[in-house]
Order: structure tokens, then C-alpha cells, then sequence
């Protein structure tokens, strides 16, 4: 025998309408995401972990990059995406941001997903700027002929400051 359900409009059925109609919007939203994580596709993520200054013009080396002074730098990569790199990881020195004259590009190898940072080295001209502005190196990176789009550091121009008694 058949049942019948009376529902009575008041307070009490809207709320419950507005309680299901909010439930099922939060459940879309999990399935949503849900599905765009396991439609994302594993890469390598390239970031500058440090720079090491190699090599400098001045007579008496300050271990300083000062404006218009020729330098060479170790630059460490490394990669912290979810993917190991191709084999062939290019980066390349930008002429831009204060940095003139860069040279070659350099071949990293493969860089290990959160494996450890590869040093590899590069020549420039710092800009002629202000003492303290700084510079940004932007590196050029590419993944086995696939652009990774780039890399940066930004290094502040100094200068060794003596003090003299009179």
C-alpha cells in the first residue's frame, strides 16, 4: 500500500532545501578538484638555488659585483617540480636587467626532481648603476627543446667601504 508524505511549507523546509542545495554544490567542488589532480601532468620546475662569485676584474678582488665590472659567477639550478629534467636542460643567460654582454648558454644534464643543485658558470658585465641598486640575472631555460620558461636572482652592486682614522 502506498504511503503518502505530506510536506508543509515553512521555515523549516526552506532551510532544509538551502542545507541540500549547499551540500551538493560542495560535493562538486570536491570531485572537481579531485579530478583536475589527477588530470595534472607531472613536471620539472627550475628555480636558482644560489650563486657563487668565481672571478672579478678589479686588481684587488672584493668578492663584491660592483657597477660595470666584468664577473664570473657559479650559478646553481635545481629543480623542484614533481619530474626528473630531459637530458639536455639548457639554460641561458638573459642580456637584461642590468646584465650586459652574458656569455653562452650552459648545459645542465638532467636535473633529479628535488634532487640536489648543478653549478654551472657565467660571465657578464654588471650595469653601470647606483652603489646598492641591484641587478636581476634571468635565465633562459630549456627542457630538451621544450621552454620552461626562466630562472632569476637578483644581486645588489657594492662596494668595499674602508674606514680611515685621521
Amino acid at each position: 500500500m502506498p504511503r503518502s508524505l505530506t510536506v508543509r511549507p515553512g521555515p523549516g523546509l526552506l532551510r532544509a532545501i538551502v542545507l541540500m542545495v549547499l551540500a551538493n554544490a560542495v560535493l562538486c567542488l570536491v570531485l572537481i578538484q579531485r579530478s583536475d589532480a589527477r588530470t595534472q601532468t607531472a613536471q620539472p620546475r627550475i628555480v636558482v638555488a644560489g650563486w657563487t662569485l668565481t672571478a672579478e676584474s678589479c686588481t684587488m678582488p672584493d668578492g663584491l659585483v660592483e657597477p660595470g665590472e666584468p664577473v664570473t659567477l657559479n650559478i646553481a639550478l635545481q629543480n623542484v617540480g614533481t619530474a626528473n629534467s630531459s637530458q639536455q636542460l639548457i639554460a641561458t643567460l638573459q642580456a637584461s636587467g642590468g646584465v650586459i654582454s652574458p656569455s653562452s648558454f650552459q648545459d645542465y644534464g638532467r636535473l633529479s626532481a628535488n634532487g640536489p643543485s648543478v653549478l654551472r658558470s657565467f660571465s657578464f658585465t654588471a650595469a653601470t648603476q647606483p652603489l646598492g641598486s641591484t641587478i636581476t640575472l634571468t635565465l633562459q631555460i630549456s627542457d630538451g627543446g621544450v621552454n620552461r620558461g626562466t630562472a632569476t636572482t637578483t644581486i645588489t652592486l657594492g662596494l668595499l667601504s674602508l674606514n680611515a682614522d685621521s
